[in-house]
């Protein structure tokens, strides 16, 4: 796995991203508000009659308590710029299924961002039932 790693914060969050197999580039939005926006660019392969490429969106809810705040990572970049960061423990993996569509129109009322963010991936933009549920308890 080849990995590009870039980082940054905007205004409400904080957006990651890096390469997989060079085929494809993710995007991952970390919203204040508990949203996690994860954004794949999948390049087609023109030999086989792919299109150029195939934009996906999986929206899915996170904890706060699961997060490191922008502040926080601010202050370890200035102490030690260079430094490689490794995580203090292997929470292994987590396996979702995204079995709901979202309309990216509409998606607004759960996340302002998702709208700009999956605008490429409209029909190809999804959510897991639980945080559907959770969201609507919410609103």
């Amino acid at each position: 796995m080849h990995t590009y790693i870039h980082a940054f914060t905007f205004g409400q969050g904080i957006k990651r991203s890096f390469i997989l197999r060079a085929l494809i580039f993710f995007s991952l939005f970390l919203v204040f508000q508990e949203v996690q926006i994860l954004k794949a660019l999948i390049l087609g392969e023109e030999e086989r009659g792919q299109s150029q490429y195939q934009v996906m969106c999986f929206v899915f809810h996170f904890s706060k308590d699961a997060f490191i705040s922008s502040d926080a990572m601010s202050k370890l970049r200035q102490k030690n710029p260079g430094t490689v960061r490794t995580p203090e423990e292997d929470r292994g993996r987590e396996n979702y299924t995204m079995n709901y569509s979202v309309d990216v129109t509409r998606a607004g009322i759960i996340s302002p961002h998702i709208p700009e963010v999956c605008s490429e991936a409209i029909g190809n933009t999804y959510t897991r039932q639980e945080d559907v549920q959770m969201w609507s308890a919410t609103q």
